[in-house]
């Protein structure tokens, strides 16, 4: 697992998305998908896998805007 400064990339599907307020759920690309928990437009932390069915984990803090 490592940290990656890349974006999000993909069409959510499922999931639940209003923009700039929440993404919930999978990111579909071409070459595989991943998992988003994001709230607001804060910073989030990105987790890279390899071998896993999500190449990546996109979680914002919440005690970080505080």
């Amino acid at each position: 697992m490592i940290l990656s400064s890349q974006g999000m990339r993909g069409i959510r599907a499922p999931g639940t998305g209003i923009p700039w307020v929440i993404m919930l759920g999978t990111l579909r690309y071409k070459n595989g998908k991943d998992f988003a928990v994001v709230y607001g437009r804060g910073s989030a932390k990105i987790y890279e896998f390899s071998g896993q069915p999500f190449s990546r984990w996109i979680v914002t803090n919440p005690k970080a805007s505080k």
